[in-house]
């Protein structure tokens, strides 16, 4: 009652100034002229402006073509954008992937290699307005043919809006490595970390190269070992990060950390 009370002299000081206040706020907003079809029209584009904004999370080469030596392992890199002006998980998953029998392909990202075939995963947080986060696809061809191989990438927040990286690998001969030896003995490689060293031994009768890759496919390093000898390369010259292993038959990864003794 008392809110009644008080509120009568404003409602007859509208009433006698002809409801101005009311008025000056549907001309300030244009709702005098508005129509019932603006009631449909002005959420769709508000709608349509944030899925604008939600879109461009990240940018990356959705068609990458590359062509490859026969017994040659090949890295195909992608680069990942983080255009958001805040920390993103990525993640991706391989939707498909046809490539032929007796090719062997693994996965890279930001930091991880996957060499147990594994079909997903999950991206270290990358900074804001970065391009920290990567993809590569891995393969080792055997004799010339195509792969095809497409991976879905999406931020860990929005799962719906994925985008489908596409990499073409051509694989074609190599004519310094048309005869092939077979050896039943599989060579061996690993990261000694007290000594800083790539150690292992090369039991087959032929040489064995040993080519080290960074995590975004830079070639670093390349190594031959005689045949049937053990072996132990210095790498302490390297800077700390995630390294790539790789010689026939062999894939592997180790990490210097920043602070490892040497």
């Amino acid at each position: 009652e008392i809110f009644i009370v008080l509120l009568i002299p404003h409602l007859i000081w509208l009433n006698d100034n002809e409801y101005i206040t009311v008025t000056y706020g549907l001309k300030r907003t244009g709702l005098e002229q508005s129509d019932i079809l603006d009631h449909i029209k002005y959420p769709i584009i508000f709608i349509l402006k944030q899925i604008g904004l939600l879109v461009p999370f990240f940018t990356l080469v959705s068609l990458l073509i590359k062509n490859v030596d026969v017994d040659d392992y090949t890295p195909a890199w992608t680069k990942i954008t983080n255009l958001m002006d805040t920390t993103v998980i990525f993640k991706w998953e391989i939707i498909t992937y046809d490539h032929p029998l007796g090719w062997e392909f693994s996965i890279c990202d930001y930091p991880f290699c996957y060499t147990d075939g594994q079909m997903n995963g999950t991206m270290d947080p990358v900074p804001a307005l970065s391009d920290y986060a990567f993809l590569t696809v891995n393969v080792e061809s055997t004799y010339p043919d195509t792969g095809i191989y497409q991976v879905a990438v999406w931020n860990e927040n929005f799962p719906l809006l994925s985008d489908t990286l596409t990499v073409i690998v051509i694989s074609t001969p190599n004519f310094t490595n048309l005869t092939k030896h077979i050896s039943p003995e599989v060579p061996v490689v690993y990261y000694n970390q007290a000594n800083r060293q790539l150690c292992g031994e090369n039991p087959t009768s032929s040489p064995l190269k040993i080519n080290l890759f960074t995590s975004s496919g830079q070639l670093v390093r390349t190594f031959t070992i005689p045949p049937e000898q053990e072996y132990k390369i210095n790498v302490f010259d390297l800077a700390y990060g995630l390294y790539i292993i790789h010689a026939k038959g062999i894939s592997n990864s180790f990490t210097i950390e920043r602070f490892s003794n040497y």
